[in-house]
């Protein structure tokens, strides 16, 4: 197969002519060995030798915002998420109802939001009985 620029006419239009190819890089040298088949294993240097700090060994729970002692200052949990009485639950529900109905929460502020709601629903349909 005979070498080609795709190029090469664009390039003969405007008066210039096509580089030759760079030719296929030659692959790095081995390192020699003293011995044929001996092999000497390679220490890695300590990390201040490379150039960088090392690092503490810590435990992930010694990391700053993770597990704290119980009586640890910090802000207590007082959402939902806390609350055992509380589960998330996920519904599939039509994107235009649920766009209707945060957008008459955020202007009658008659519940704090959409899972009170539903839970005022759900407590009324169960009173309800018919079932």
């Amino acid at each position: 197969m005979a070498d080609t620029n795709k190029f090469a006419g664009s390039l003969a239009k405007l008066g210039r002519t096509p580089e030759p190819p760079a030719a296929a890089a030659e692959p790095a040298p081995q390192p020699q060995q003293d011995a044929p088949g001996a092999s000497q294993p390679v220490e890695a240097a300590p990390a201040q030798e490379r150039g960088r700090r090392a690092r503490p060994a810590t435990s992930p729970a010694a990391k700053p915002g993770r597990a704290r002692a119980p009586d640890a200052p910090g802000r207590r949990g007082t959402g939902k998420r806390s609350d055992p009485d509380w589960r998330l639950t996920g519904l599939f529900v039509r994107r235009d109802t649920q766009a209707d109905v945060m957008d008459r929460l955020r202007r009658t502020g008659e519940y704090a939001d959409a899972s009170e709601l539903t839970q005022a629903l759900w407590e009324r349909w169960l009173k309800k009985g018919n079932g």
